[in-house]
């Protein structure tokens, strides 16, 4: 089990790793496909697009990274905008005082 930060929320980090990994450019070989709040969602996201993307050169691995808040996100004029879990909403709701009417999806 993940000890949680006391300061950072944890999400998961769907992480894909293009193979080969190139030399020159190795930074271009992983790209985070996905964030989500629980580890066994991401696990089981992780585990699908193995076997979607099975024939291709390429690995999914879920890393555990933190979120943190930055304040342009709750700053936007017309609230915060998007696909927002509902754990994120709670989360800043209480850590960062944002009124819950601020989030629009």
């Amino acid at each position: 089990m993940d000890k949680p930060h006391s300061k950072y929320l944890h999400v998961y980090a769907i992480v894909r790793f293009d193979l080969p990994v190139s030399q020159s450019n190795p930074e271009n070989s992983a790209i985070v496909v996905k964030v989500l709040s629980s580890r066994v969602l991401a696990e089981q996201e992780a585990s699908r697009l193995r076997e979607v993307n099975k024939e291709k050169r390429c690995v999914y691995n879920v890393q555990i990274t933190r979120f943190v808040e930055t304040r342009w996100l709750w700053r936007h004029p017309g609230g915060i905008r998007g696909n927002i879990e509902p754990c994120l909403v709670e989360h800043l709701s209480k850590r960062a005082r944002i009124p819950r009417r601020a989030f629009t999806f």
